[in-house]
Parts: structure tokens; sequence; C-alpha cells
């Protein structure tokens, strides 16, 4: 990070509301970040492929298609393969349902997990912090 706190890093903020999208999107361009939105999982892949994000912000409740799918697709793009993904979401980490969503994502085989799971609200200093020890960057 330079002296003045901008990382000059991409975010791709994925996120089907549009209110919370708009204050993850705030939250990581006040930290230097240059943040982009995607509210569905078309959009979302198309932004992956074009913008090369440095980390991804992923709600796994996506409307429509399932934000799993969606990370599968991350997964196999060539320049989000290795990106770091924090799963976003406000299923609690102890929910049947996440617990069978985490199933999923292990029972991949060669796919890469997610780098992090976060609980909806967020603490927005700490998924910060998160993401720039993730991206090597902590302060």
């Amino acid at each position: 990070m330079n002296m003045s706190g901008q990382t000059g890093k991409v975010a791709l903020i994925i996120e089907d509301d549009r209110d919370y999208s708009s204050f993850l999107v705030q939250l990581f361009n006040l930290r230097g970040f240059h943040a982009f939105a995607a509210f569905d999982f078309d959009g979302a892949a198309a932004l992956a492929a074009d913008l090369s994000p440095d980390i991804i912000t992923l709600d796994i409740q996506l409307e429509g298609r399932s934000g799993l799918f969606l990370f599968h697709r991350l997964r196999s793009l060539p320049n989000t393969k290795g990106t770091p993904v924090i799963v976003v979401s406000g299923l609690s980490l102890k929910s049947a349902d996440m617990e069978i969503l985490m199933r999923e994502f292990m029972e991949t085989g060669d796919l890469v997990p997610p780098s992090a799971y976060v609980e909806k609200p967020v603490d927005g200093p700490k998924l910060i912090e998160l993401a720039l020890t993730l991206l090597g960057d902590s302060e």
C-alpha cells in the first residue's frame, strides 16, 4: 500500500442487493481500492473476465443462479483462478444450509476453496483488513 493509504488494487463486489453492494463498493473505494459491482451471474462473470480483479467478494445467495455456480465459473477463468474470494453471506456458518454449501465447495476436487467466509452484516474495517491480509498488504 502506498503512503496515502491507496492500494491501487481492483475489487469485484458480487452482491445482488444493490444497497448492500453500494455499501461494500464504497467501503473498498474509501480504502483505495478500485471497486466494481456486479449483481448477477452473467454480469459478474463478464466483469471478472474484463477486470482481472485482485480480490472478489461473493454473495452466494444470488438471485436467479446460485453464487456457488458463479464461484465454480470464477475458478475456471484463467484470470480469476487463483484470485482470493471472500464469501459474504447472510447464512450463518452454523446453519444446515451453509454446511451443505461448504461441503459442495470442498467436493470439487481440484477447485481452490474460498479464501475466507464473512457473515452479514459485515464489520467494514475487519472486512478490509481481511482483504488486505489476503493480498499480503496488511497494515
